[in-house]
């Protein structure tokens, strides 16, 4: 009994520390504003948690009670990894204190973070809502006032010369009138590859554009062809860069 009472506020502090993550499932039947995306967080929540959201990543920091659970988050599309516009917080259920921390930004990786702390017994659901502009916000050199974007979620792979493979998740593809565009790749929690480029020509539902990697990759230089189904969307990306040392492969498709 003696041994237990010396370590039970270790134990505490070990399950206070729990995580849990996982990606919202894609939005189906919600009647979405037109130029607005939406994040539906549904948590079962005992005590306090700290909650984050990155692109449609949804991660859980448990302060005090037992691991939340997810039920039913969901997502229309990735949030962005750039700063929005319009981005809001609605509360929609909830049991007690329910707090915004940080709104996405540069300074935390374009993470959205909320302080929940349920006072009822037991577990209560909290349904929150977080959306965002998809018309007004463009990356630089992107003209705003007749930018066209296409968010997806998907999976692929950037592969520079020799080394590993870096893995790559949804995609944002913006393009305006004067034939400007920018392709952000989602790239872990910790950041984003960013190709820009212009349009050389688009038919048949493939677009190819003159482009060029970020740093992280090189700036090198190389046609990227971008594949939109019957509705414009973006379902599948692939592109082979060089210059003439180094070689960059990128193949992406929507999941």
């Amino acid at each position: 009994m003696r041994l237990y009472l010396i370590f039970l506020p270790l134990l505490l502090a070990l399950h206070a520390g729990a995580d849990v993550q996982f990606h919202a499932k894609p939005m189906t039947n919600a009647k979405i504003p037109r130029g607005q995306a939406l994040c539906e967080i549904r948590l079962m929540v005992d005590q306090q948690v700290e909650v984050s959201l990155r692109g449609d990543l949804i991660g859980i920091h448990t302060l005090t009670g037992a691991d939340a659970r997810d039920n039913g988050s969901e997502c229309s599309a990735p949030l962005p990894g750039r700063v929005v516009d319009g981005f809001t917080m609605a509360v929609k259920k909830k049991h007690g204190e329910v707090r915004l921390v940080a709104e996405p930004s540069a300074h935390n990786d374009f993470t959205a973070t909320i302080f929940i702390h349920d006072n009822a017994a037991g577990e209560g659901l909290y349904d929150l809502r977080i959306s965002w502009s998809t018309l007004s916000t463009t990356p630089p050199g992107i003209n705003s006032n007749n930018a066209i974007e296409s968010t997806a979620r998907g999976a692929g792979k950037a592969a520079l010369n020799e080394a590993a493979p870096v893995a790559l998740g949804a995609v944002t593809v913006n393009i305006d009138r004067g034939s400007n565009m920018v392709v952000t790749f989602q790239m872990g929690r910790s950041g984003s590859a960013i190709f820009t480029g212009t349009v050389m020509s688009w038919e048949g539902g493939v677009l190819k554009m003159d482009g060029r990697s970020d740093e992280r990759f090189l700036h090198l230089p190389g046609p990227m062809y971008i594949y939109f189904d019957a509705s414009k969307q973006v379902y599948k990306i692939a592109m082979d860069a060089t210059n003439g040392q180094d070689q960059l492969r990128v193949s992406w498709e929507r999941k």
